[in-house]
């Protein structure tokens, strides 16, 4: 395995990783997402333009551009997130070139169509209403909205209907200008083409990039610890949503190792110590787990999650004894053993992955400025050498201050506001 990175002259950069097999990826990476949008864009235009990209070129219909794809084989896709869009495909090696030709002109001669544009507005705002009728969704945003209050990072990556409606292509293209420059692409390829060949080829495209050198000062993460919080939903759920939002830490470090296995011990898996109280011996949910809320930037907060029919402040209760009793009194060795051996495995099968393995040459490289096969040495390292103490430190640090979010049934909200009228009605019969 041969790993390269070169700075093209366009401004770019380009990683590329050689291999034996017919499969080939390839990724374009812009550092650009919903945290970068900018007062006078409308919300959401990161991830509306993602979506077009796909909408056919200046010499090509959508259906004509996705036909050609299609033909050459190509799983391609995309992403948008906080600090980050990126494009991406697998394919034979023998259409290496087609393919990224292909890439090149989508993303430097986009059509955008006004059709194309109302047609895909609709799309996005039926994943919008997908989303809004996910409980589970729905209620892990109110826990962002509140944890991040007054930031980029409290908005929803896919944008508000109202703003997304009134995106145009004139907005797509000011857009583009300001953020997909050569300084802000991370190009990938892997697979076994001449490295010389296929620098060439993105070398070409990259040319036609935006050349506005304007930078753009980025949201930094702040959170907003110690704001207990009551959310009443505003949809019929049969279930309520508990939510204990901790501390950040930037998951490459040392202590971000220990983060991740102390994470793993309170909720990794059925003999995790949350998942084994609250779930199996108390019978209070089917689920409880500590998501990730990540910017690429490797900037991770760790979400508490819990969602019961039950009473939330006593859920809330228990998870907060189980997280203290962690704290004072530290994890057995035989916990930590298991999640470091975990850690590591998981670390291996994920660099054993090609189909996506150009995308994580790029998010890796934008977050730590390392490939994967650079990170894999030292993440395995670090996982084996993570000591009990780092990783009790870990719990403490994450949720030595914190903030608790309820996302509670209509029917809830109506059995408070009962019972407020009771007390007033029995104060008044007292009298």
């Amino acid at each position: 395995m041969v790993d390269k990175v070169c700075k093209l002259s366009s401004g770019a950069t380009f990683l590329y990783n050689q291999q034996e097999d017919d499969l080939s990826s390839f990724a374009v990476l812009f550092d650009v997402g919903s945290i970068d949008e900018l007062a006078n864009e409308k919300k959401g235009i990161a991830h509306c333009l993602e979506h077009m990209m796909f909408k056919g070129t200046k010499t090509k219909t959508a259906a004509e551009f996705l036909n050609l794809m299609d033909k050459l084989g190509v799983e391609s896709n995309a992403f948008t997130c906080f600090d980050a869009t990126c494009y991406h495909g697998t394919f034979h090696n023998d259409d290496t070139k087609e393919v990224i030709n292909l890439f090149g002109e989508m993303l430097t001669e986009p059509r955008f169509d006004e059709k194309d544009l109302a047609l895909e507005k609709g799309v996005i705002h039926q994943e919008i209403i997908m989303f809004e009728n996910s409980p589970q969704e729905r209620a892990q945003q109110h826990g962002v909205s509140v944890l991040f209050k007054d930031t980029p990072f409290a908005r929803p990556v896919i944008g508000y209907w109202k703003d997304v409606n009134a995106i145009t292509s004139d907005d797509l293209r000011s857009f583009m200008h300001n953020h997909y420059t050569p300084a802000n692409c991370i190009i990938a390829y892997s697979g076994k083409t001449p490295f010389n060949e296929v620098r060439n080829i993105v070398e070409e495209f990259t040319k036609k990039f935006s050349n506005n050198n304007v930078v753009y000062e980025r949201a930094s993460v702040q959170l907003n610890l110690g704001a207990d919080t009551v959310v009443i939903e505003d949809k019929e759920t049969k279930q309520n949503t508990i939510m204990i939002g901790g501390s950040s830490y930037t998951s490459n470090s040392i202590g971000g190792v220990a983060s991740i296995l102390a994470k793993a011990v309170l909720a990794g898996g059925l003999a995790s110590r949350l998942v084994k109280r609250i779930r199996e011996e108390l019978g209070l949910c089917y689920y409880i787990g500590i998501a990730n809320v990540q910017s690429i930037k490797d900037i991770v907060t760790p979400l508490v999650v819990c969602i019961t029919d039950k009473d939330t402040k006593m859920v809330e209760a228990e998870i907060k004894k189980v997280i203290a009793e962690a704290i004072k009194n530290g994890f057995e060795d035989e916990e930590i053993k298991a999640v470091k051996k975990h850690g590591e495995l998981c670390c291996i099968q994920s660099n054993i992955n090609r189909d996506d393995y150009a995308v994580r040459m790029c998010t890796n490289y934008q977050g730590t400025g390392k490939l994967p096969s650079q990170l894999l040495k030292t993440k395995v390292s670090r996982f084996k050498k993570a000591s009990k103490k780092s990783i009790e430190e870990a719990v403490d640090k994450m949720f030595c201050e914190t903030t608790s979010i309820h996302v509670i049934k209509p029917v809830e909200k109506e059995c408070a506001v009962k019972r407020f009228f009771k007390t007033i009605f029995n104060r008044l019969n007292e009298e």
